[in-house]
């Protein structure tokens, strides 16, 4: 296990930046959430599916790492 772990640009995607700033800075939106990560070997995802209050389906991806 790393004992150190650090985020960056790169592990957000584009959509997560606000857009032509006037001062030219590259700026995350205040809810911006990481998504890309490079693992080596990663778990399968897994995807299970469970009924809401509503009668609706929801589909939920699970990552087990």
């Amino acid at each position: 296990m790393v004992s150190t772990c650090h985020v960056s640009k790169v592990h957000f995607e584009d959509n997560q930046f606000e857009k032509n700033r006037i001062d030219g800075w590259i700026k995350l939106k205040w809810d911006a959430i990481p998504t890309i990560f490079n693992v080596p070997n990663p778990p399968k995802s897994m995807m299970a599916t469970r009924k809401s209050n509503k009668n609706q389906t929801c589909i939920i991806f699970l990552r087990i790492l």
